[in-house]
C-alpha cells in the first residue's frame, strides 16, 4: 500500500478460523515490482508462481498468490509462501531399495527437493536453483536425460545401470511437477544373480535345469516390479482395484516393501473414494480440470430416483437391517447409471441424483439416462424377489427425468466444493420423481426428454402440468419401455390414453372421462394415471375451467 518509498507489510499467522498478526513493518521493499505480484494482479483467480530463490533463506520455495481487490480496484495481493527445505529432508527418509534415491523437478527441469538438499548451485558467482540437466548427482541427471527423450506423460524406463519411474503430480492441485524415482539396477537384481551363480556352481551336473531355475526366478521378480509398476500407474489413473500385493511373498525383500506400500496408498485412496463418486475423480483427472469454484452452461439430463414410502417402513425397521437394505437399494441403482455412462451425484437421504453429459460428454445423453431408469426398475424386482424370499421389506423407486440448459461445476465454498449441476431443468427432474406418486406412475420424463428418444422408447403423454412456482405447463410422459420390448396391446392402450388427453385439452370432459375408463381397461383393468385424468374430466365437466384455460393443471393449486 502506499507509495513505493512507504510500504507495508504485514504477516499474518493461522489461529484456529481467524489469522493473527505476527509482524506489521514498513520500508522501502515494494512488493509490486516483484514478478508474482504482478502475475496475481493479472487476474481473479488464484495462481501457483514457479519455483525461485528466496533472498533470505537462499533455498529454493514457491507461492500461492491472489489478488484482493474491492470496489475502486486492486487492495493488494495475498502471497503464501512455501519452503521447500522440508520437502528435500522428507524425500531423504524414503527408502527405496538400498540406494534408491526420490527427487521432485519442475518441468523445466528445476531441481525442488532432492533427498541429500542438492537443491542449490552457484552461476557466475550467484547461487542459483539447481537444475536437473547439469546436476552433479547422476542418478537425477541421466534420469533427466532420458526423460527428455521419452517425452511428457507418466514412465517407467531403464537407462545405463538405473531403473526410473516418472509420474506427474496430479493435474488438479495446479502444481506441474514430476516425482522421479530412481534405484540401480543392482539393487533388485545384485542377489538373484548371486544365488543364479552359486546355484549353478552347486549344480554343476544339473546345468541345464539350474538354468532353467535361473530364467524362471528372474521371471518372477521382473514380473512383480512391472505388476507394482502397472498398479501404480493405474493409481495415478485412480483406477483403485482390490488386487492386494501385500499378501504375496517374494525373495527379495524390496519386491516386498513396494508391494506393502502399494497396498497401503490404495487403501487409503479407496476409503476416500467412497465418500465421492470415483469415476467422477477419474473423469476429473483425466480432463484435467482444476478444482476451483465455477461453473459452465452445458445441456445435460438429469435423474432423480427416491424410494417410494421409505419413512412409513423406515419407522418400522431397526438401524442395523434398515441400512444395509438401503445400501443395497442404492447400489444396485448407482450400478445402473454408471453402467450407461451417467456420473452419481451424491445420495440425499433414501434419494440419488445423478447427470449425463458432464465432466465428459456423452452421445445422446437423454437416451442413455432413459435406458437407465429402465435398468433401476429391472434390477429392484431382482431385489424385491430376494427381500421377499428372505422375509425383508421390499423397497420400490419413484424415478424422474428431464434433459435441459445447466450451470455445471464445483459448487460450493472454495474450502469444501461439489462437482455438481444446478438450475431449472434439475428443479424440474426433481419434480417429475415426486409426481410419479401423484399419478401412480413408475417413471416421468420431461418433454425435452421425451422429444429427444421417441423413436427408441414408448412413452405415454400423461398430462400438462405446471410445478409449483411456475406458470408455463409441461407435458409430462411417462416412460414405458423400448420400443423393440414393448407389446402391442400396451401401443394400443396409450394410444387410447392419448385420444382421451386431447379431448380433455378441448374440454370435451365428458367425452374424455368415457375415454380415460377405455385406456384404463385396455391396460388391463387397472391404470392409475387413467383413473386420475377421469376422475378430473368429471369434475371439471361439473365445474368447467375459466376460458382460456389450455389444459394445464397446476400441481398444489
Amino acid at each position: 500500500e502506499g507509495a513505493e518509498s512507504a510500504t507495508r507489510m504485514v504477516v499474518l499467522a493461522a489461529a484456529g478460523d481467524s489469522f493473527r498478526p505476527l509482524s506489521d513493518e514498513r520500508g522501502s521493499y515494494d512488493p509490486r515490482l516483484r514478478p508474482w505480484y504482478r502475475r496475481a494482479v493479472k487476474g481473479t483467480e488464484g495462481v501457483w508462481v514457479e519455483p525461485f530463490l528466496f533472498a533470505t533463506v537462499q533455498q529454493p520455495g514457491f507461492m500461492y498468490v491472489k489478488q484482493d481487490r474491492h470496489e475502486e480496484g486492486t487492495r493488494g495481493v495475498w502471497a503464501v509462501e512455501y519452503e521447500v527445505s522440508y520437502l528435500s529432508e522428507f524425500l531423504s527418509t524414503l527408502e527405496v531399495g538400498r540406494s534408491g534415491r526420490v527427487y521432485v523437478v519442475t518441468r523445466e527441469g528445476l531441481v525442488v527437493g532432492h533427498p541429500g538438499g542438492e537443491v542449490t548451485a552457484t552461476a557466475a558467482g550467484e547461487t542459483v536453483i539447481a537444475r536437473a540437466g547439469d546436476h552433479p548427482d547422476p542418478m537425477l541427471r541421466g534420469a533427466w536425460a532420458e526423460l527428455q527423450r521419452l517425452g511428457p506423460g507418466s514412465h517407467t524406463f531403464a537407462f545405463g545401470r538405473y531403473l526410473a519411474m516418472a509420474e506427474p503430480v496430479p493435474e488438479e492441485s495446479g502444481i506441474d511437477w514430476l516425482v522421479l524415482l530412481v534405484v540401480p539396477e543392482e539393487d533388485f537384481f545384485g542377489s538373484v544373480r548371486g544365488q543364479a551363480r552359486d546355484a549353478f556352481l552347486v549344480a554343476a551336473l544339473a546345468a541345464l535345469l539350474a538354468v532353467l531355475i535361473g530364467v524362471a526366478f528372474s521371471s518372477r521378480v521382473s514380473g512383480a516390479l512391472r505388476a507394482i509398476a502397472d498398479e501404480m500407474g493405474r493409481v495415478g489413473r485412480f483406477e483403485l482395484t482390490d488386487t492386494r500385493f501385500g499378501s504375496k511373498t517374494s525373495l527379495v525383500r524390496e519386491v516386498n516393501v513396494m508391494r506393502q506400500a502399494t497396498d497401503s496408498m490404495k487403501k487409503s485412496l479407496r476409503s476416500f473414494g467412497k465418500y465421492v463418486p470415483r469415476e467422477l475423480v477419474r473423469d476429473l483427472i483425466q480432463s484435467g480440470q482444476e478444482a476451483v469454484l465455477g461453473g459452465r452452461k452445458a445441456e445435460l439430463t438429469t435423474l432423480f430416483a427416491d424410494v417410494a414410502g421409505f419413512t412409513s417402513t423406515a419407522e418400522k425397521m431397526d438401524p442395523a437391517d434398515l441400512v444395509p437394505l438401503l445400501g443395497d437399494c442404492l447400489e444396485s441403482v448407482s450400478e445402473a447409471v454408471r453402467g450407461h455412462g451417467g456420473t452419481v451425484d451424491k445420495y440425499i437421504g433414501d434419494a440419488i441424483m445423478a447427470f449425463w453429459g458432464a465432466p465428459r460428454p456423452v452421445k445422446d445423453h437423454p437416451l442413455a439416462a432413459c435406458r437407465a431408469a429402465l435398468a433401476i426398475q429391472d434390477r429392484l424386482a431382482v431385489l424385491q424377489e430376494r427381500w421377499r424370499s428372505e422375509g425383508k421389506p421390499c423397497f420400490s423407486m419413484r424415478v424422474g427425468v428431464n434433459t435441459g440448459e445447466t450451470v455445471v461445476g464445483n459448487i460450493g465454498a472454495p474450502e469444501r466444493m461439489n462437482y455438481t449441476v444446478i438450475g431449472d431443468a434439475v428443479n424440474l427432474a426433481s419434480r417429475l420423481e415426486g409426481l410419479n406418486k401423484a399419478y401412480g406412475t413408475s417413471i416421468l420424463v420431461g418433454e425435452e426428454t421425451a422429444r429427444r428418444v421417441d423413436d427408441e422408447m414408448v412413452l405415454r403423454p400423461v398430462d400438462w402440468v405446471a410445478v409449483k412456482g411456475k406458470q408455463k405447463g409441461v407435458l409430462i410422459h411417462e416412460l414405458v419401455a423400448e420400443r423393440a420390448a414393448a407389446e402391442e396391446s400396451t401401443k394400443e392402450a396409450i394410444a387410447l390414453y392419448r385420444e382421451a388427453l386431447h379431448l380433455y385439452r378441448d374440454r370435451d370432459f365428458e367425452g374424455a372421462a368415457e375415454r380415460f375408463v377405455a385406456a384404463r381397461e385396455a391396460f388391463g383393468g387397472t391404470d392409475r394415471p387413467s383413473d386420475v385424468m377421469a376422475e378430473r374430466a368429471r369434475r371439471y365437466a361439473d365445474s368447467p375451467p375459466p376460458e382460456g384455460w389450455g389444459g394445464t393443471y397446476v400441481i398444489g393449486a
